[in-house]
């Protein structure tokens, strides 16, 4: 099968309960490709689709049992047992390669988004810095007065400047699109999968979503991505 164009493929149709979107595409310092993969782990996500795109990188990757992997993005859930929010989650090892199929491939995913009735987007980054605080420092921007508002009470700092890809992208059509959302960014020096920034955010990620996560288990969760980072 050869796709023309970005496809969102869905293996499992769930009910969810006002979803919230966290997005763990890779970036700078691997930070939200690590928060995903956690989050998948520790809650015991379940894949419930894929997306495919021919603006992914034009390559695939061998696994350590010989078969090949192509490049693509995976979307999780978790039903929240208390009636709360539940999640979805976008991870993957890849993002769009030029500027019209990113905007072509996230307004793929915010339709379908808006299909399942998801109506908050939290995009996750790293900002690249030379020197990194101990914890790391995070950052802030949100689409709206009341979630930024919200957000600061946590003490954090506001992003200044640019988001590119993924993580500025669907925040910014989020927010055309009817939706409300915030990109959470930390710092990193960004040459390596960092660890300890994946850490501070989804520290936050509890306090703001409510959820509970084991700690310890993220060094392992990051280990599963060195075989797929390109």
């Amino acid at each position: 099968m050869v796709f023309l164009e970005s496809v969102v493929k869905i293996y499992k149709k769930v009910r969810l309960e006002t979803p919230i979107l966290i997005e763990g595409l890779p970036g700078t310092g691997f930070v939200a490709n690590i928060c995903a993969i956690s989050l998948v782990d520790a809650l015991r996500a379940k894949k419930m689709g894929e997306i495919m795109s021919p603006y992914f990188t034009s390559l695939a990757t061998t696994e350590t049992n010989g078969k090949i992997r192509t490049v693509r993005n995976e979307l999780y859930y978790w039903k929240a047992p208390h009636g709360s929010h539940d999640l979805a989650i976008l991870y993957g090892n890849a993002q769009a390669i030029n500027t019209y199929g990113q905007y072509e491939l996230c307004s793929k995913i915010i339709s379908y988004l808006q299909e399942i009735d998801c109506r908050f987007v939290i995009t996750v980054g790293g900002i690249k810095k030379d020197r990194v605080f101990s914890p790391p420092r995070l950052y802030i921007t949100a689409t709206d007065a009341e979630t930024l508002n919200n957000l600061r009470k946590h003490g954090l700092n506001i992003i200044q400047g640019h988001l590119y890809g993924a993580t500025g992208l669907l925040l910014g059509l989020a927010k055309l699109r009817g939706l409300r959302g915030c990109c959470i960014s930390v710092e990193t020096q960004g040459t390596r999968p960092d660890i300890l920034a994946a850490k501070e955010v989804l520290k936050l990620l509890e306090n703001i979503v409510g959820i509970k996560i084991n700690h310890n288990k993220i060094e392992k969760a990051a280990k599963k991505l060195e075989p797929l980072i390109i």
